[in-house]
Parts: C-alpha cells; sequence; structure tokens
C-alpha cells in the first residue's frame, strides 16, 4: 500500500514538472511569436501597465499635496479684499484721534464730553485693531527705517542734512501686513535721494 501511495506522489511530481516546462516553452513560444509579429510580449506590457499605473498615483499625489496648498493659502487670504476696506475706518479713527487736542483728552473737568468721546473713540480703535491681529493683519510702521518700494509708497521727498539719502522720516499712513503679506504699503515722507 505504501509502495501505491509514493508511485502515486512521484507519477503526481512529474505530472507537475513536465507541465511547468510546458508551460515554460510555451511562454517562451509566445514571446518569440510576439516579437516576430511586433506585439510586446504580455511581460512587457505589464511593466507597462505598471509604469503607468505608478505615474499616475504620483501625478494624483501631487495634484493632492498642490491643492491642499491652495486651500490653505485661499482659507488664509480670504480676508484680503473684507480687511483692506476696514483699513480706511481704522484711518478715520486715528484721524479722528490726532483732530482733540493734547490738553483737552486727559482735562475730564473742563472738557467732559471731549474726554469721553476721545476715550470712546480710542476703544473702539483698539478693539477693531485687536479683531484684525486675531485674523492675520498686523500694522507696520517703518520709522527711520531705510525705504523699501515692495513695502513703502514714497508721498515725498525731503533734503535733511545728516540723514542717509532714503531713510523714511515720516508715516503718514500706517502699512499692513497679511500673514506676513504686504496688504498696504505704509505711506511715508523719506529723505531725498540724489541720482
Amino acid at each position: 500500500m505504501n509502495e501505491v501511495k509514493v508511485y502515486r506522489v512521484t507519477r503526481a511530481l512529474e505530472t507537475k514538472s513536465t507541465s511547468t516546462d510546458q508551460a515554460t516553452a510555451a511562454s517562451e513560444g509566445e514571446a518569440k511569436k510576439a516579437e516576430a509579429t511586433g506585439k510586446p510580449s504580455a511581460e512587457k506590457q505589464l511593466a507597462e501597465l505598471k509604469d503607468h499605473y505608478l505615474r499616475c498615483l504620483a501625478d494624483m499625489e501631487n495634484l493632492r499635496q498642490r491643492t491642499k496648498v491652495e486651500v490653505e493659502k485661499s482659507s488664509k487670504f480670504a480676508i484680503h479684499k473684507f480687511a483692506k476696506e476696514l483699513l480706511d475706518t481704522v484711518d478715520i479713527l486715528s484721524m479722528a484721534l490726532n483732530a482733540v487736542p493734547e490738553d483737552h483728552r486727559a482735562d475730564s473737568a473742563n472738557h467732559a464730553h471731549l474726554s469721553n468721546l476721545y476715550d470712546g473713540v480710542n476703544m473702539t480703535q483698539s478693539e477693531l485693531l485687536k479683531t484684525l491681529k486675531r485674523h492675520g493683519v498686523e500694522p507696520f510702521s517703518p520709522m527711520d527705517e531705510a525705504f523699501d518700494p515692495n513695502k513703502h509708497q514714497a508721498m515725498y521727498q525731503v533734503t535733511i542734512p545728516g540723514k542717509a539719502p532714503g531713510t523714511v522720516i515720516s508715516v503718514e499712513k500706517s502699512g499692513y501686513l497679511l500673514h506676513g503679506r504686504v496688504m498696504r504699503p505704509a505711506q511715508v515722507g523719506i529723505t531725498k535721494i540724489e541720482n
């Protein structure tokens, strides 16, 4: 009985070996036939499809990353137009505060109404600036800095002895940045730059 089992196992192995050899020979024959007819072999087609698949995956990943960056930028700078329009309100509040004479600001005995109005406008301006800051809008004042055309808008030039040419000597309107990007350049007066 054991001899029958051994015979069957041996015969099964021989059959498998023969079929594997036949399959290999058939695939080699198909490859030669495909080369002769100009058609790519199955292995070559598989390699090409795999390469194409990997390239598509890489393209999709790149697209996903670019889209993510664009969405982040869009959400960061979405308030640009709205915040820029609010800057005019901040400027008007600053002009209103500067219009009150210094001696009347703290004199609540003689000028109570004006002192209270000044305090109210000052609080309104500071709350508006805090709100803008929470959303990434920050003012900058470039006093005594070198003129930078990317951040400053020169309104006038004056010759001042002892000052380096191109130095900011006065700030007419503060500049504002939105997440580090210039939203509005500072309007400044500078010392004359000699040509």
